[in-house]
């Protein structure tokens, strides 16, 4: 799913035709996709080729890339090329196409990575949310009404 230019427009996004358009033209590039048939290894080596070090107001501000979607996206092995090549400056994730990371990954060697384990969603704060949303939902389906937060499997 793409966002429509219609929601874009007013809130000042930019929409770009394509993902190679967005890398050419972005400094930071941050993943938020899900992983499908289309999107698995979407960012390799050419793309991060393309990702300009300056940012639009000319600064020298280096190129950088933050997976937070699924691994698998990023082609790992391209990424660690392009950190070892100095072309990507940074890459920062908690997702990888092997959970947990293998001691001898390439990843964890290269300068730039920043890499954390897949628990984004586990703050004190975030398992309170999550608590309230269940028990207001298990409140809806006790009351005969659809939940209004999204429950998979529900039209």
């Amino acid at each position: 799913p793409h966002a429509a230019s219609e929601t874009a427009s007013p809130l000042g996004v930019t929409l770009l035709p394509s993902a190679e358009e967005l890398f050419c033209t972005c400094s930071h590039v941050s993943l938020h996709c899900a992983l499908t048939p289309q999107t698995r290894l979407l960012v390799g080596g050419e793309m991060l080729e393309r990702m300009p070090a300056v940012g639009p107001d000319g600064a020298a501000c280096g190129s950088h890339l933050i997976n937070v979607a699924r691994g698998g996206i990023a082609d790992e092995a391209a990424v660690a090329a392009a950190l070892h090549a100095g072309t990507l400056t940074s890459y920062a994730s908690d997702v990888f196409d092997q959970e947990p990371l293998p001691a001898d990954h390439p990843l964890l060697g290269c300068p730039g990575f920043i890499g954390t384990p897949h628990i984004g969603g586990a703050t004190r704060e975030a398992q309170d949310r999550v608590g309230l949303q269940i028990a207001a939902a298990v409140l809806a389906v006790l009351d005969g009404r659809v939940p209004e937060d999204g429950v998979v499997g529900v039209a």
